[in-house]
């Protein structure tokens, strides 16, 4: 909309606040704000952070903000707790720098990312993100890159992982019928919480919860018996056990006990309410 200056519209302060003390006067069981806006942390630090001081005083509800990596800094990090964020989500999208610029079109990359998790762990918040597995354009070592740019994030981390849907109109969607055709998928229908059960989605997947030391033992397996056979077929189902008993419980309930200030009673209380869907979706 702006082209020449680039500016950022938002809606004023007062506005907001206003709006919110409404919600919270005609629903008073509302205990937690979603702020649906990618780049919650863009724009002028004076305005962000008369906001936080604002929604402390006159709001005071636990919310939950998106941002990108390139936004984040220790300054807006303490307000944001100050003010009570329960999280922050942030994507990663792949962890290779050459998909993310050519493929996605995005300006931030891999170094980003990983400092942007480490200040937020120096602030002891948790941290929410995401990645795009089945796209037709990533290379294996595209991949590689993804997973181990998964293992540099400091745990708990709770990552969301999605299968790419080609949209008829987009770029991406263009490319793709004429470089590789044969990978192109009806996007009418497709569920893209659910992505396919290759080796490397599995591992990627995995990386989120398994200790760096595992990991890197089932890369090396991988790597000699990519075909998935023998010790590496093993090591993978048995890894997947102990990740669905052992390690994904756990990285669930130290994330969420960091949302609740370090509270075990606190984390106790809410754990009903994420564990449907937690052990529902694979992707998780």
């Amino acid at each position: 909309m702006y082209p020449s200056n680039k500016r950022v519209r938002r809606r004023s302060i007062p506005n907001i606040i206003k709006e919110l003390e409404q919600m919270k006067q005609n629903d008073h069981e509302i205990m937690q704000v979603v702020f649906h806006d990618s780049s919650f942390l863009i724009g002028r630090r004076e305005y962000f952070k008369e906001f936080c001081e604002e929604y402390k005083k006159k709001i005071n509800l636990p919310f939950i903000v998106s941002t990108m990596p390139t936004t984040i800094d220790r300054e807006k990090l303490n307000l944001l707790k100050d003010a009570g964020v329960s999280w922050v989500t942030m994507a990663l999208q792949t962890g290779s720098d050459s998909v993310n610029k050519n493929i996605y079109k995005r300006h931030s990359y891999r170094k980003d990312f990983l400092d942007a998790t480490k200040l937020i762990k120096e602030a002891n918040l948790p941290v929410k993100s995401d990645v795009i597995m089945d796209n037709p354009f990533e290379t294996e070592d595209d991949i590689m890159q993804t997973i181990e740019t998964i293992m540099e994030t400091p745990k708990p981390c709770l990552y969301e992982i999605f299968s790419l849907a080609l949209l008829p109109g987009t770029e991406l969607y263009d490319r793709a019928k004429v470089e590789c055709p044969e990978k192109m998928e009806d996007p009418r229908g497709k569920n893209f919480m659910e992505f396919q059960q290759t080796y490397l989605n599995m591992l990627t997947s995995l990386a989120v919860y398994l200790p760096p030391s595992l990991m890197k033992i089932l890369l090396k397996l991988y790597k000699s018996n990519s075909d998935g056979s023998g010790i590496f077929k093993v090591a993978l189902n048995f890894s997947k056990a102990i990740s669905a008993v052992y390690y994904k419980p756990k990285n669930l309930f130290y994330w969420l006990k960091l949302t609740r200030g370090d509270s075990y009673i606190d984390t106790f209380r809410i754990i009903p309410m994420y564990v449907k869907d937690y052990f529902t979706y694979r992707n998780l």
